[in-house]
């Protein structure tokens, strides 16, 4: 063979398979990182997506138990307000009792002391 010795004819083929092996190795295992990237990332997402979820379920549980409580004391303010006006009512009707019962207080106290008056001068 043209001065080629065999042994570093072996070697080289050899070397060149070695190279091309590791090279092959090194693609295949860069493409398994990046599926494995990927899937970690993949994962991180699920879990993230589960723990925003499981806030947002609780946010929407904590609002309509507000919403509720709302409701609740809206409906007791409504409550409060017509036990109001109807006490104010009530007021307003004594008052106006009492307002009558004053001029009568007043009245006879005046028919009193006029009777009182012409009888001392009799």
């Amino acid at each position: 063979m043209n001065g080629v010795n065999p042994g570093v004819l072996v070697a080289l083929v050899s070397l060149f398979g070695s190279v091309a092996a590791a090279y092959l190795s090194y693609r295949a295992s860069s493409h398994a990182n990046a599926v494995s990237a990927k899937k970690v990332d993949a994962e991180a997402f699920d879990r993230a997506a589960a723990l925003y979820d499981k806030a947002l379920q609780a946010a929407e549980r904590e609002t309509e138990r507000m919403r509720s409580q709302v409701d609740r004391i809206n409906q007791q303010l409504a409550q409060e307000q017509d036990v109001s006006n109807l006490l104010r009512n009530q007021i307003r009707a004594l008052q106006g009792q009492v307002d009558s019962l004053e001029g009568i207080v007043a009245q006879l106290r005046r028919s009193l002391h006029e009777a009182g008056a012409r009888k001392a001068s009799h």
